[in-house]
């Protein structure tokens, strides 16, 4: 939902210097790749594996 709300208001949402903990919880939900992928230049998140 955060990911939505952001790319719908045009900016980004940067998780930098995250604690070990918070990676590992995003691990578990499964919204570790989907928070962190790097961006293509037309905005959306690039798949893992692609560019």
């Amino acid at each position: 939902m955060i990911r939505r709300r952001t790319d719908a208001a045009g900016v980004r949402l940067g998780l930098d210097q995250r604690p070990r903990g918070l990676d590992r919880l995003l691990e578990i939900t499964g919204t570790l790749e989907h928070l962190t992928a790097p961006r293509d230049e037309s905005g959306g998140a690039r798949s893992p594996g692609t560019g």
